[in-house]
């Protein structure tokens, strides 16, 4: 495959690509979406397969495997931290999540929502006031500010913060990764 074999990459294809759309489902919990998570992880595996080139392979990196799913991993958080802006994307996990009738994804949104509630109490006050107002009551910063007696910009940054906060505080107990998608919903709103 590294030296341009289009049959070599075929079979890694075959052989890869369930597993791949597997690990892919888990965080997207949609099958398009997963698909075309695949599909990219291997377009890029395709377009930098001179790295898998004996003379060029860095030391250490005889492990295809390791870098094929380590590629769809850092490909699979980018795509959701995109996607988890997008509203009809929140709209739909948060669809799958809320009318699964299957125990692992009820128990992934109540753990999800429960790390949630952890984070956002250990947040300072103020920022656990203007995230809350935020997120949940749907208002703006400048309705915020109002309620508040601070200027918008003050909201923006108690935000910036709270949202910084919160992503290290469920990057740090989070160790199940079927959460995560949930989570960038649940921060999203």
């Amino acid at each position: 495959m590294a030296a341009g074999d289009t049959g070599a990459f075929q079979r890694l294809f075959h052989q890869y690509w369930e597993k791949i759309f597997s690990i892919a489902y888990t965080f997207t919990k949609s099958e398009p979406l997963s698909e075309e998570l695949v599909q990219d992880t291997f377009l890029k595996i395709w377009m930098h397969r001179e790295k898998w080139l004996p003379q060029a392979a860095p030391e250490g990196s005889s492990n295809f495997e390791g870098y094929l799913f380590i590629t769809a991993r850092n490909h699979i958080y980018n795509t959701l931290r995109v996607k988890s802006r997008e509203v009809e994307y929140q709209q739909e996990l948060h669809a799958h999540f809320a009318d699964s009738t299957h125990t692992d994804d009820r128990l992934i949104l109540r753990q999800s929502q429960q790390m949630l509630q952890q984070a956002i109490a250990q947040l300072p006050e103020q920022q656990r006031k203007v995230f809350l107002l935020s997120r949940y009551n749907g208002l703006s910063h400048e309705e915020i500010a109002g309620q508040l007696g601070v200027s918008a910009l003050t909201v923006r940054a108690h935000i910036r913060k709270a949202l910084a906060t919160l992503r290290v505080f469920l990057q740090n107990n989070s160790g199940d990764l079927s959460l995560v998608p949930v989570l960038y919903i649940l921060l999203s709103k």
